[in-house]
């Protein structure tokens, strides 16, 4: 039987250190993207993930040297070679990495692999929605970078667990009407039944 993964992420600010400096763009996404907008921690998160262009991973890599990377798909975990760490992993069905300390058991972060590139970023659940990519990140008062709120609720719009409805409900006051108009036809195109545009306004 496997045993459970543990998590000891790291904080954002930890992140933000780690690539400071970085030649690639980078984000928090997740449900810290959620805090990082608000500024302030609204619940418990397990881990935290960051995006990054599919085309960046080699650049990516070159800033994890001390990091396993793994490849996180279908409820597999799997090293990547040293050969797809030079050039990155190329299969577009692989979004999610997981990352380590080598010789640590605990994960650290989460890779999210992200199409487009550095001037338009892509939805890969509807390839037809897509970004600029410099509207696409967002800073923090502290300079941190994250994923705009309405493209990342449009990422949880999938699930809708219990914390997707939570930050859906702590983001939606604070949005502007640019950003609800945006997540509202991106909803329509991508989820035209969901329960979200009812509260967005149809």
């Amino acid at each position: 039987m496997q045993e459970p993964h543990r998590w000891r992420p790291l904080t954002c600010e930890q992140v933000a250190a780690l690539l400071d400096g970085a030649t690639f763009p980078w984000w928090i996404c997740g449900g810290h993207a959620i805090d990082l907008l608000l500024g302030r921690t609204t619940r418990a998160h397990g881990d935290v993930d960051v995006g990054v262009l599919r085309g960046d991973q080699p650049a990516l890599f070159e800033r994890l040297t001390r990091f396993e990377v793994h490849l996180a798909k279908d409820g597999q975990l799997r090293e990547l070679s040293s050969d797809e760490r030079g050039r990155g992993t190329l299969d577009p069905d692989h979004h999610g990495l997981w990352c380590r300390p080598r010789g640590e058991s605990d994960w650290a972060l989460e890779i999210l692999l992200n199409d487009g590139d550095r001037e338009e970023w892509i939805f890969r659940r509807h390839p037809a929605l897509r970004r600029p990519l410099s509207e696409v990140i967002h800073h923090s008062e502290d300079g941190i970078p994250y994923l705009a709120p309405e493209l990342q609720l449009l990422f949880k719009a999938k699930a809708r667990r219990q914390r997707d409805e939570q930050d859906f409900s702590v983001a939606l006051p604070v949005l502007d009407a640019t950003q609800r108009d945006w997540l509202r036809g991106a909803l329509h195109r991508a989820y035209p039944d969901h329960a979200w545009l009812d509260r967005l306004g149809r």
